[in-house]
């Protein structure tokens, strides 16, 4: 794995740990839970890439793993909402 490759996936490993931490230490209710399920999701994705194209990831997998947890959050914690929401459990 090339050096740029491996600083990627090093940064991106770094912001998922440390987005769950902070979300860990801020909200221990269903945000939490919607979190770690979009932690799971992305690192999920990044392990499917790394076995797939381990030296030669394409540049729409690198801009993915690197900024792709923030819209992976963000729409887990809304479906999440809408789904609490419509079952009558939120306001």
């Amino acid at each position: 794995m090339s050096v740029q490759v491996n600083k990627k996936y090093h940064s991106a490993l770094l912001a998922a740990l440390g987005a769950a931490f902070i979300v860990g230490c801020l909200d221990c209710g269903e945000l939490n839970r919607a979190s770690i399920a979009a932690y799971a999701v992305f690192l999920g994705f990044v392990f499917v890439v790394v076995y797939r194209r381990p030296c030669n990831p394409t540049p729409l997998d690198l801009a993915l793993i690197r900024w792709g947890l923030i819209p992976f959050v963000i729409l887990f914690d809304t479906l999440m909402y809408w789904v609490w929401h419509f079952r009558g459990v939120m306001r």
